[in-house]
């Protein structure tokens, strides 16, 4: 199975040292996990949503997945 995104402490780290100018610990990496995890409760929607808008894109009419 491919993954499409994969967010990794070390994604989190790197934004931490541009935003605060160092690595966050445990217990500050965590809060943000929760507020990631909260951020993509609703990961249905947002690939229906980006569908949406692959059906709308021109290059896609006239496919096989097109209706």
């Amino acid at each position: 199975m491919k993954h499409m995104f994969l967010l990794c402490d070390e994604d989190a780290q790197i934004i931490a040292r541009e935003r605060f100018g160092r690595d966050l610990d445990e217990e500050e990496l965590e809060f943000v996990k929760k507020g990631v995890e909260w951020g993509l409760d609703c990961w249905e929607e947002v690939l229906g949503y980006a569908m949406d808008n692959l059906e709308e894109a021109e290059w896609f009419k006239g496919s096989r997945l097109s209706k």
